[in-house]
């Protein structure tokens, strides 16, 4: 509960606050005019790949420069200028310092960094070119007064090759051998360096077999080399044979899933059937077709004929746009290395039978429809030209749903397959019920299958027309206006985006669905939706602030090279894991449903932590289970993924890893004990900025890279709260530091979600004094989960504010001794005394203070 000033008060602190942010603004132009000498420059970035180990061409690879000024993103790849050098040409800030590092993504799409640290360059005052080696690394070979030359070759597609010594022989050396190559780490490689001088040579690489004979490159013609500075030569393959077995390929492979025990999903009753993972990003590029029960897809993708690991799992998209995974399983995997048909799946790893010998088929058929007319869970049986049209074949019914489902097993005896006709019948109190208004149902069996269910009779239940009607959505923006990050002034603005407007794609052109309006005199804006599905519908939203272009430029002003991303502006809710808020669609046209007050990113003003605050904040985590991670090897960092925390803290953009934020086992920043595998971090943390943290742990290093949760369900990221000392009229009183619980890493979401602190606080308005006591209805009302409770006092005394449920229990007491005069609002929501959830149902407030008594009535609906 929380008690908060009215009107007086509050135009108050929205002066102040103006007042402030023209102060932020006055310093915003002089420190603009303080840096208006930096320029922009060009700066050039090369680097030479002939140390990476296992060799970049221009047909394999593609390499990116990453860094401070891209957000680590990979929007910068560099361009093959001939062999073995990579370049791209950059426009910084003169007197900027980046930091940055070059990554290799093969054609497998399998990503390579350079090792620790990160390249630093303090960006000079003219156009320059920067000649960099991958690792980081020297150059290759040692610099002399000739024309130094690395040579490279790869002997892994020599048939007969016993590993003897590799030379290259060419024009420079009389055609000798010289010139001795040296076996890399990789043995397929060999290497080194040849001092010349400047001109034009033939050349080639020969190899000597344990006999002694020397065998050249017989299926080419001499190499070329033009030498006239230091180089590296690109690597080839002896004789330009590559290894035989070991072919890229783009292979064909058939998924199918059968979905035979979930609810009403057909194509009909969804927006879009996917197959996602590491083939595609876990992007939904690849839908799946029905036919019936089964979804089936052919999808091509590339991998060598060695094998390609994949890791997939099947997802679909409902008409309210709401995502639903296989949740009850861990990945699939499947190793590809030619045109495939992978096993038949089924959803979640639950098959509705158990196969026999024969030629099995699975019947499915809902009741629901036939409730008006009379059905009251009588058993029901499918009937046919299978079993004589007799009722032998009895199904079962599925829990307390209205599915009813069972196995026929047929004789295998029919080539070219088996032709059935069936009808569903149930034991009414007058005899067995047909399905009367429909011809035989038909089916020709070829193999164990399943029959997509029916509704009895086609007659789907009479509740499940589309209906449009209102829904109710408030959000209060107070906490992001005083952070700077919503600006009425500059023209920002508030939606509620989810399944039932496409996520804004399908918003009405009057944006009546989708934009919401600013209640007068205060933070809170409403929106009442209409909205077209079925009744008792869930679907899923979020509130998104829609900057203008002022507030993109002003927000984006600190990082001259990142875009203030507008997709920011959805919120990542920490109460919801970050993820999408739910809510079931009720649809009754004649009362508008109401969600309840919500605040932004579920922080209230209370949970702002003070500006110029600091709080030293320890995450840990336990890595002790986590089965990929090598402490050896691999680097753990804490990622934010709140953007807009990451700018208000200065770990920006998020999802980055930023040194300060890597975890640590060895007893030092915030670790208690080393060596135990729990790693810790300490860092510090300043307002103005919110109390919750939304966060995930990621490792990288030479082997795996590997980032906790995902999606957009509930718990995607892990969400938790700083917690007050204390709270008093003013408000909370914030710890110096705060050591969150420890966590343990998680692959798959949900990952940990942190009920919130209560926040409750008590004020007075000194310059508004009521004439008498009033005590108003509840807003809003009917609830969920929070409402506020206004109520005037005129004079100083004991006040006591009770709620109360239909018996006449008492659920609520709040006492105050000596409350001023002054008016109130209490926020409720939905707790009783001890912090339980009380449920739905309708609830008595009264106010006593002396004489005076008042009470009024309630409802909550969860």
């Amino acid at each position: 509960m929380s008690y908060c000033v009215e009107r007086n008060q509050i135009f108050e602190f929205q002066s102040s606050n103006m007042r402030s942010n023209m102060k932020k603004a006055l310093m915003g132009l002089l420190s603009l005019a303080m840096v208006s000498w930096a320029w922009a420059v060009n700066v050039t970035f090369t680097v030479n790949m002939s140390t990476y180990p296992d060799g970049a061409t221009d047909s394999t690879s593609t390499v990116h420069i990453r860094g401070s000024m891209n957000g680590w993103s990979d929007t910068n790849p560099l361009t093959n200028v001939g062999g073995d050098y990579w370049s791209v040409t950059l426009s910084l800030t003169a007197g900027d310092t980046v930091e940055y590092k070059y990554t290799h993504t093969d054609n497998l799409g399998n990503l390579t960094w350079e090792a620790d640290p990160n390249r630093s360059l303090v960006v000079p005052a003219a156009d320059t070119t920067v000649l960099q080696y991958w690792g980081p690394s020297d150059a290759p070979f040692t610099a002399t007064d000739s024309v130094d030359v690395w040579f490279r070759v790869n002997m892994a597609g020599v048939v007969g090759y016993d590993g003897g010594q590799v030379n290259v022989r060419g024009d420079f050396n009389g055609w000798s051998g010289v010139d001795s190559l040296v076996q890399e780490a990789n043995p397929d490689f060999w290497s080194g360096q040849i001092s010349m001088g400047a001109g034009s040579y033939g050349y080639k690489f020969t190899w000597t077999g344990a006999d002694g004979a020397v065998h050249w490159e017989d299926n080419i013609n001499n190499r070329t080399l033009p030498a006239a500075n230091d180089t590296t030569v690109a690597w080839v393959y002896f004789d330009d044979t590559p290894p035989t077995g070991v072919v890229i390929d783009t292979f064909q492979v058939t998924f199918t899933v059968n979905t035979a025990t979930q609810d009403n999903l057909t194509d009909s009753t969804v927006a879009g059937f996917y197959v996602s993972g590491s083939l595609n990003g876990w992007s939904q590029v690849d839908t799946l077709s029905a036919n019936g029960d089964y979804w089936s897809k052919t999808v091509g993708i590339v991998g060598t004929t060695d094998g390609v690991d994949i890791e997939y799992k099947f997802r679909y998209t409902d008409l309210a746009g709401a995502e639903h995974w296989e949740d009850n399983i861990n990945n699939r995997t499947a190793t590809i290395s030619s045109d495939t048909v992978l096993p038949l799946a089924y959803w979640d790893d639950v098959a509705p039978f158990t196969p026999t010998s024969d030629l099995d088929v699975w019947f499915r058929v809902n009741m629901e429809g036939q409730v008006p007319f009379g059905y009251n869970g009588e058993p029901v049986d499918v009937r046919g030209s299978f079993n004589g049209w007799s009722g032998g074949t009895n199904l079962t019914q599925e829990g307390d749903s209205y599915y009813w489902s069972g196995l026929v097993s047929l004789p295998d005896t029919i080539a070219g397959g088996y032709p059935i006709e069936y009808k569903f019948t149930y034991a009414g109190s007058g005899g067995t019920v047909w399905e009367g208004s429909i011809d035989n149902r038909t089916a020709t069996i070829h193999q164990d299958t399943t029959l997509a269910f029916k509704y009895f009779d086609d007659l789907a239940p009479s509740g499940q027309e589309i209906v449009t009607a209102y829904v109710y959505f408030t959000v209060d923006m107070a906490a992001y206006e005083d952070l700077g990050i919503f600006s009425v002034v500059r023209n920002d603005s508030v939606q509620v985006r989810g399944g039932f407007n496409g996520w804004a794609s399908q918003a009405l052109p009057d944006g009546s669905n989708l934009k919401m309006t600013r209640i007068p005199g205060q933070t809170i804006y409403e929106l009442a939706a209409p909205i077209t599905n079925f009744p008792n519908t869930d679907d899923e939203y979020k509130y998104y602030i829609k900057w203008s272009n002022e507030s993109l430029s002003f927000l984006g002003s600190p990082y001259p090279n990142v875009d203030w991303n507008a997709d920011w502006g959805y919120e990542v809710p920490p109460t919801y894991g970050a993820g999408n808020r739910p809510f079931t669609f009720e649809g009754n046209p004649d009362v508008i449903q109401e969600i309840g007050l919500e605040y932004y990113m579920d922080l209230p003003f209370e949970g702002i932590i003070p500006e110029g605050q600091t709080i030293d904040l320890t995450f840990s985590v336990d890595m002790n289970n986590a089965s990929l991670f090598d402490p050896s090897t691999d680097t753990l960092w804490l990622y934010i993924k709140d953007p807009i925390a990451a700018h208000l803290t200065g770990y920006f953009p998020e999802s980055r890893p930023f040194d300060d934020l890597i975890m640590v086992d060895d007893g030092t920043n915030g670790d208690a004990t080393a060596g135990d595998g729990i790693y810790s971090r300490t860092v510090s943390y300043t307002g103005k900025a919110p109390y919750s943290w939304v966060y995930v742990y990621h490792f990288a290093g030479p082997v795996n890279e590997l980032e906790e949760g995902g999606g957009f369900g509930f718990g995607r990221f892990r969400c938790r709260f700083i917690h007050p000392e204390s709270i008093s009229a003013t408000g909370p009183t914030w710890p110096s530091s705060y050591a969150f619980p420890t966590d343990t890493w998680t692959d798959d979401p949900p990952l940990t979600v942190e009920t919130p602190p209560d926040l409750s606080t008590v004020s007075t308005d000194p310059n508004e004094l009521p004439k008498q006591f009033s005590l108003e209805q509840n807003y809003p009302n009917p609830f969920n989960p929070e409402t506020e409770i206004k109520f005037t006092l005129p004079e100083a005394g004991l006040v006591q504010l009770n709620i109360y449920n239909v018996l006449g229990q008492q659920v609520v007491k709040y006492q105050r001794d000596f409350a001023q005069p002054g008016t109130y609002g209490l926020r409720w929501s939905g707790l009783d005394q001890s912090g339980a959830p009380v449920p739905s149902g309708v609830y008595f407030y009264e106010v006593r203070m002396g004489d005076f008594h008042a009470i009024k009535k309630m409802t909550l609906l969860r």
